[in-house]
C-alpha cells in the first residue's frame, strides 16, 4: 500500500497524543515557574507621627517641642515558599525646606537584622529623635492648613535561599 499508518486514522491519534504531552509539560513548567518564583518583599509606612505637629498638643502654656518622630515599617513577604532575612535596616529621615527646595538629614537609625517566614508580615516601630527642622516654621505652617514634607529612605540587604537583592526604598511623606 503505500507509506502510512497500517491502522486508520493513527497518525491523528499520534498527534493528539503529542500535542497533550506538550501541553501537559508547558502546564508543568508554568505551575514550576509560579510556584518558584521569588517576590521581591514590600516595605511600607504603615504609620508616621511628628509629635511637635500635633495640633493637639499645641497651647499657649506649653512651648515645649517634641523633636521625636515614629513611625511603623511593614515588612511584607509574598512568597509562597521562600524565607527572607533583611540585613540590618538602615532608615534615614529628611525635612523639605519649600523655600530652597532641599531636603536636609534630620535623623536617622539602624534596625536590627531579622529572619521572615514565607507569606508573612513583620512590623518595627521606632522613634528617632530628629535634629536641625525649624519647628516654629513647620508648626506655622501646618497651623495654617499647608503641609510640610519629610522623606524616608529604607535601604537594607535582603536574602532568600540562594538569591541575594539590595532594596533601596524611598518616600516622600506628607503631615498635615
Amino acid at each position: 500500500m503505500g507509506s502510512g499508518c497500517a491502522i486508520t486514522g493513527c497518525c491523528a491519534y499520534c498527534a493528539w497524543k503529542i500535542l497533550f504531552w506538550l501541553l501537559l509539560i508547558c502546564f508543568g513548567f508554568f505551575l514550576h515557574w509560579i510556584w518558584f518564583r521569588t517576590y521581591v518583599p514590600s516595605i511600607s509606612i504603615e504609620m508616621f507621627e511628628v509629635r511637635a505637629l500635633d495640633k493637639t498638643s499645641y497651647g499657649t502654656s506649653n512651648n515645649f517641642i517634641d523633636p521625636t518622630i515614629t513611625f511603623d515599617l511593614r515588612f511584607k513577604n509574598e512568597n509562597l515558599n521562600e524565607d527572607i532575612f533583611y540585613d540590618d535596616v538602615k532608615v534615614n529621615l529628611y525635612y523639605y525646606h519649600a523655600s530652597i527646595s532641599t531636603y536636609s538629614p534630620i535623623g536617622n537609625i539602624s534596625i536590627p537584622a531579622f529572619y521572615q517566614g514565607f507569606n508573612k508580615k513583620a512590623h518595627r516601630v521606632e522613634s528617632i529623635p530628629s535634629y536641625g527642622v525649624p519647628w516654629e516654621i513647620a508648626k506655622f505652617e501646618v497651623l495654617n492648613g499647608s503641609t510640610t514634607t519629610f522623606r524616608v529612605d529604607v535601604h537594607t540587604r535582603i536574602r532568600f535561599k540562594s538569591l541575594v537583592l539590595r532594596r533601596p526604598v524611598g518616600r516622600d511623606i506628607q503631615s498635615e
